[in-house]
């Protein structure tokens, strides 16, 4: 699929509007942080050959960042998009989800902040697009699975980071924990079946030094009660470059949503 050639023709149009929340402990350890919220909507369309077969193809995209007076902030995404052959539609994606942080809870010395999201996703008419997965930030956390697929996604994650007093070396420590749950269906299977399951448990450290130009260190270790052919049940992650899932340039080239 990847190595596929592919010619395509595409136009977007963009409405948006984005101001700035500032605020703390988000990703960093108490230096003021720029939390973008606002709004996007964009419609894309136009041509794509693959495979030999020319398709139009149409899209609808809505981002929606919402900061509450209490420091609450929550993003709305959804996405809507089709290829037509012959009348017919085809690559059909409708994509749903939330995500929520919470406000800083303060406890003496120590400041905690929640994370939430949820989402829902559905494909229509597969011929030639890879399906969906519930890979990394597709749903569990440190996933690498290259046969797991399906034509619709459910998923639900919960985090906690605790930003604490220690340090190591001039560096700020937060250790976090994260629940991910997902249930990933082929087609014409029923959703909630028990194969259908799958979850990630993550341990992590998050490390910074708000002296140096170096961004936010993240140390993770998954365990995945569940795997398929491939895949241990441990992972261990090293990330240097942790970014909220926020849209923050919001003019880009169009493309389809298969081929960002």
């Amino acid at each position: 699929y990847y190595y596929r050639d592919r010619k395509s023709i595409m136009g977007q149009l963009t409405f948006f509007r984005q101001d700035f929340y500032k605020t703390q402990y988000v990703l960093g350890f108490g230096r003021t942080e720029d939390v973008p919220y606002g709004y996007r909507i964009s419609f894309t369309g136009g041509l794509e050959k693959e495979l030999g077969q020319q398709r139009p193809y149409v899209d609808a995209q809505l981002y929606h960042n919402i900061v509450n007076k209490s420091g609450t902030f929550i993003t709305y995404n959804i996405k809507l998009a089709s290829f037509y052959n012959h009348r017919r539609s085809e690559e059909g994606l409708i994509l749903f989800d939330v995500t929520r942080f919470s406000r800083i809870y303060r406890m003496g010395k120590y400041k905690v902040r929640h994370q939430l999201e949820g989402g829902y996703s559905q494909q229509f008419n597969p011929i030639q697009k890879r399906l969906l997965d519930i890979n990394d930030v597709n749903g569990i956390t440190g996933l690498r699975a290259d046969t797991l697929v399906g034509d619709r996604r459910l998923i639900l994650n919960a985090q906690t980071v605790v930003f604490t007093p220690w340090t190591l070396l001039g560096f700020k420590l937060a250790p976090l924990l994260r629940i991910d749950l997902a249930y990933l269906a082929m087609p014409n299977e029923a959703m909630f079946e028990k194969k259908n399951f799958f979850s990630g448990i993550i341990l992590g450290m998050r490390a910074r030094n708000e002296n140096l130009i170096f961004n936010t260190i993240e140390a993770l270790i998954t365990f995945f009660p569940k795997t398929v052919e491939g895949v241990s049940r441990f992972r261990l992650d090293f990330r240097t470059n942790i970014r909220l899932k926020y849209p923050t340039t919001l003019v880009s080239a169009p493309a389809t949503i298969y081929n960002p």
